[in-house]
């Protein structure tokens, strides 16, 4: 549920990143049922051609007052960019994995090391 959730909120805070200033993180973001989601800014692992790998924190609340749980993702991401008009936009993202407090090694497909997030 909560894979499902960060993925939702991935999208949501890429789409919205166009709109605001790239000094604008933490986001956070509401659901419609009051949970809340708040990512911190994205740190890139590896940028080839237009495959991005990074990673992230992100703090999750449940309606109530519940303590939060904090957590990281790592994230793939397709990217196409227009030179000319020096953007990015997003094509696809996928959420890697999120590692646990006990497994937190974490291999990039495109780096083909382990490292430590």
């Amino acid at each position: 549920m909560l894979n499902r959730i960060l993925f939702r909120s991935l999208i949501l805070l890429m789409a919205a990143t166009t709109a605001k200033s790239q000094g604008d993180w933490p986001r956070t973001i509401t659901g419609a049922d009051g949970e809340k989601i708040q990512v911190s800014h994205p740190q890139p692992d590896s940028f080839i051609d237009n495959s991005l790998y990074f990673h992230a924190t992100f703090s999750f609340t449940k309606k109530g007052g519940t303590p939060p749980v904090n957590g990281s993702f790592h994230a793939h991401a397709v990217i196409e960019t227009d030179k000319n008009n020096r953007t990015l936009r997003l094509r696809t993202a996928t959420i890697i994995s999120t590692p646990s407090p006990t497994n937190t090694t974490y291999s990039s497909p495109a780096a083909g090391s382990s490292q430590k997030p």
